[in-house]
């Protein structure tokens, strides 16, 4: 485990707002809890995957400020990632002017000048699950 093996020193969650990615992340998110201390990894960041059917920009802003950290970014859902994928390419060298390309290169930035991160504070299964049906009354 990357974690353990102190091969990571900052994590950022790739996640979409569906609860089982949710629930994954913060699976994570108990390894890196655990592990803190032993190999210094911190969790820089959670960045928003859109592609999903369930695209909730609220519920994962509160999924983040509730492990301590914030979203760094959102990678948005298109069909010029697929397009560019078939040509063998990334999407910033396929359509380099496309919104998709555009979020990438801004995320690149953040990721760039980020530096640090925090020991998240993971949700007991329960708080996940309350924190989900809110977000799907809202």
């Amino acid at each position: 485990m990357p974690l353990r093996e102190q091969v990571a020193e900052e994590v950022y969650l790739v996640t979409t707002s569906d609860f089982m990615s949710l629930y994954a992340a913060n699976n994570i998110c108990r390894g890196i809890r655990k592990y803190a201390q032993s190999s210094g990894v911190r969790l820089a960041g959670v960045i928003q995957n859109g592609r999903s059917i369930v695209d909730n920009d609220n519920l994962l802003w509160a999924f983040a400020a509730e492990l301590g950290t914030k979203v760094v970014g959102k990678i948005p859902m298109s069909s010029l990632i697929g397009q560019a994928e078939l040509e063998r390419r990334t999407v910033t060298e396929y359509a380099p002017e496309s919104e998709p390309a555009q979020a990438f290169f801004t995320l690149a930035s953040v990721l760039l000048e980020h530096s640090g991160g925090c020991i998240p504070m993971p949700m007991t299964d329960d708080q996940l699950e309350i924190l989900c049906q809110k977000a799907v009354l809202l």
